[in-house]
């Protein structure tokens, strides 16, 4: 996961994302979502949100609002 920078990549690290300042939680059934450049923090309104599998795939990825807040990625709506 070379995209994922940080002390580590493991559930609730803090890092960046896409050159951003991210959050990381890694969920019970292997997915970790990645919120990234809200405003104020990671968290903030208007932040991104991407979800990767325990592969290191990326299965969803919505840009800030800043950028758009466009869904490019949704593997559960194809």
């Amino acid at each position: 996961m070379g995209w994922l920078t940080g002390s580590d990549d493991s559930a609730g690290a803090n890092g960046t994302f896409d050159g951003q300042q991210a959050t990381f939680e890694q969920n019970s059934d292997g997915l970790t979502d990645v919120y990234f450049g809200g405003q104020g923090g990671p968290l903030g309104p208007g932040h991104g949100h991407a979800v990767i599998d325990s592969d290191g795939s990326l299965e969803y990825y919505r840009d800030t609002a800043a950028d758009g807040g466009e869904t490019y990625l949704d593997s559960n709506n194809p």
